[in-house]
């Protein structure tokens, strides 16, 4: 006969694994960042949190920049940009994801690249085309004038000349297209690249709880 002693011992240690905590996330997936703030993909529940919260899994958010948010899970802290998981059962998802956080002034503001280039583009459902200035043409190293057709283009200040080419690729977030017609405009206009419908006409656009969401079937 087991002896009231062992008993309770087991008994104790019943109690302890029952009291424990929650297990830690399997999965996390960096689907947008802020200054201060991430949106991040938790065992497949969307989740924004700001520096210092905690959210499902125990995942907490030390620090959240545009490029890169710090993360603590089970005690261990991982860094992790835009786009990137970690955990062990991960499977690319059917569609890749985008979510802009609405400026004050109303304009919707996302980083991306142009050819592998980092830009900041400003969201244009108006603009019929993927539009920069030629200064941000020459910075990205685009040889928009031997390379491109020579165009009139239509401004507030008036016609410009301008030039018309094909961008081999073009990035926001987790969503890349080949091959975007873009228009390179003479001098310093448009300050920010606008992300036109040669981009946009290519992917679905929907707006939730003040972020506008890009979404693209994954090949």
């Amino acid at each position: 006969m087991r002896s009231p002693v062992c008993f309770h011992r087991l008994a104790l240690a019943f109690l302890l694994l029952g009291a424990a905590g929650p297990a830690a996330a399997a999965e996390v997936r960096v689907l947008a960042l802020f200054e201060g703030k991430a949106v991040l993909e938790v065992d497949g529940r969307q989740q924004t949190l700001a520096q210092g919260e905690t959210g499902p899994g125990g995942v907490r958010v030390l620090r959240a920049s545009p490029s890169e948010v710090t993360v603590e899970i089970d005690g261990r802290v991982q860094r992790l940009e835009l786009g990137r998981h970690i955990g062990t059962r991960y499977a690319a998802p059917a569609t890749r994801e985008a979510q802009i956080l609405r400026a004050g002034n109303g304009a919707y503001v996302a980083r991306g690249a142009i050819n592998g280039y980092p830009v900041e583009f400003l969201v244009d459902t108006g603009a019929s085309t993927v539009s920069l200035s030629g200064r941000e043409a020459e910075r990205l190293g685009l040889a928009f004038r031997t390379q491109g057709s020579r165009i009139g283009v239509a401004t507030a200040q008036g016609v410009t000349s301008g030039y018309q080419l094909m961008l081999a690729r073009v990035q926001v977030g987790e969503l890349t297209l080949n091959n975007v017609e873009a228009i390179v405009i003479d001098g310093e206009f448009p300050v920010r690249p606008l992300l036109g419908m040669t981009f946009l006409g290519r992917i679905e656009m929907r707006h939730e709880q003040g972020l506008l969401v890009l979404r693209q079937n994954a090949p």
